[in-house]
């Protein structure tokens, strides 16, 4: 991330890490406040929304930017209003107009009792991908499956068009979400 964003002039400010499971934030808003900064970056899991609920108690007003583990609807119940705005990318919009993610999630939903988020359409997506490259093969073998899924070319997945990349990674449209009235 700091790469990327120094190779677009973006000049960092702040730096800090946090362990998993961390509640008090507030000697670290205070140091990102005295920084001046005018947009952050956060990353993990639950513990953004106690960080953004702290943040909004200390008055940090600045524009938020967060990895796609901010889709996590307990984040939002933690952060207590303190998420208004937050920008985050991501692939998994609900309400895709997709097939194969209606079909899915109209599945998953009367097995499950409630609606898909990112996480389950991926892994469906990735399994999916995982057989299609298996029913091509005479022998399964862990280079043989590596191969045909290498060779898959572009295909559809519940996000749609998808393609495996160079280091053996599944790419599929990307886009902002950001949140609106909690």
């Amino acid at each position: 991330f700091e790469k990327m964003v120094t190779i677009r002039n973006v000049k960092i400010v702040f730096k800090e890490g946090y362990l998993a499971g961390t509640n008090n934030f507030r000697t670290y808003i205070q140091k990102i406040k005295n920084s001046n900064l005018d947009s952050w970056f956060i990353a993990g899991y639950t513990e953004q929304g106690r960080l953004l609920k702290q943040a909004k108690e200390l008055g940090l007003s600045v524009t938020t930017y967060a990895s796609p583990s901010f889709e996590n609807k307990d984040i939002l119940k933690l952060a207590e209003g303190g998420a208004e705005g937050v920008i985050y990318p991501n692939y998994f919009d609900s309400n895709s107009k997709v097939q194969r993610m209606k079909k899915f999630a109209f599945q998953y939903e009367k097995k499950y009792s409630e609606p898909p988020e990112g996480f389950a359409a991926s892994g469906y997506a990735g399994i999916t991908t995982l057989f299609r490259a298996i029913e091509k093969l005479d022998e399964v073998n862990a280079e043989n499956i590596k191969n045909a899924l290498n060779n898959l070319g572009h295909f559809q997945t519940v996000f749609g068009d998808t393609y495996i990349d160079s280091v053996g990674d599944m790419r599929y449209k990307i886009f902002l979400k950001t949140v609106r009235n909690n």
